[in-house]
């Protein structure tokens, strides 16, 4: 919906465990990955590694198809898939307590509810955005098209102090 009315893309967490987010750590293209339910083509997903030691999102893909719930190759039953590409890897990766301590991200419902599920983090963005620049400056270029500049016109969006 964000697309129609001229707001951009959609920034989603969505956590991976073993064996998955070792093939997700060397993958850069995949035709048909466990993508959040409500996103759309052009969204920006951070795949969260959801056990110890890592707890941390390491990788930003871009879904690049529309979603579709069909039968999971992972597990009996369904899912929403999608294919994805690799936008970045995180060198020095967002860990869950660094979520967690911080003033701002620390309220957050998706930090509260331990990343589980797969929540639109959008609100969230322009705050991660700093987070992972400062963290990763190497990165600032792969970024670039996804600054919190393109999610809504200069003046309507909100920065976090």
């Amino acid at each position: 919906m964000r697309k129609e009315f001229g707001l951009g893309f959609n920034v989603w967490i969505q956590p991976v465990s073993s064996p998955y987010k070792e093939k997700l750590s060397q993958l850069n293209y995949s035709s048909s990955w466990s993508v959040p339910s409500r996103a759309s083509k052009g969204d920006l997903i951070f795949y969260y590694h959801t056990h110890s030691p890592d707890k941390c999102v390491k990788e930003a893909f871009l879904l690049t198809s529309a979603v579709k719930h069909q039968k999971a190759y992972w597990k009996p039953g369904m899912d929403y898939m999608g294919s994805i590409r690799l936008v970045c890897r995180l060198k020095a990766p967002l860990f869950f307590e660094d979520f967690q301590r911080d003033h701002f991200l620390g309220t957050a419902g998706f930090v509260r509810g331990q990343m589980q599920g797969r929540p639109n983090v959008t609100e969230y963005w322009p705050y991660l955005y700093d987070r992972i620049l400062r963290r990763n400056p190497s990165i600032r270029r792969p970024l670039e098209r996804y600054a919190p500049d393109a999610l809504a016109p200069v003046g309507s969006r909100r920065v976090p102090p």
